[in-house]
Formats: structure tokens, C-alpha cells, sequence
């Protein structure tokens, strides 16, 4: 669970990397939600199922960003 606690601590690394690489715009999952859902997330983390490809991939980039 290390990278999770890397996760949990780095708040200000997360917010830095949204604004260095702006999130790609979806209807079904926002900056804000994914803010929140991170930094609530007990070790597992799912996103819904209607969002973008684009998103998915965006989300991937960011988790392996940070750990």
C-alpha cells in the first residue's frame, strides 16, 4: 500500500500535475471528482463506467505521475 500512502500525501503534486497537464473535459467525471475520489480512495479506485477513453487514459497517466 506504499503507493497509495504516496498518493494520499501528495495533494499538492496532484493539483500541480492538473495544472501543468489540464484534465481532457468529460460530462460523466470532472477535475473534482477525481480529486476527491483519490484522496477518499481506501486502496481501490474505480472510475464510472460511461467516462472517455481519453479520461481513462488521463487517470492512468496521473496514478503512475504520482506513485
Amino acid at each position: 500500500m506504499k503507493a497509495w500512502h504516496l498518493v494520499f500525501s501528495s495533494i499538492f503534486e496532484m493539483k500541480t500535475y492538473l495544472k501543468d497537464h489540464p484534465m481532457p473535459e468529460d460530462p460523466a467525471y470532472s477535475k473534482e471528482e477525481l480529486i476527491d475520489d483519490i484522496t477518499k480512495s481506501s486502496g481501490f479506485y474505480c472510475l464510472p463506467n460511461d467516462t472517455k477513453e481519453e479520461t481513462r487514459e488521463y487517470v492512468a497517466e496521473l496514478l503512475n505521475a504520482l506513485i
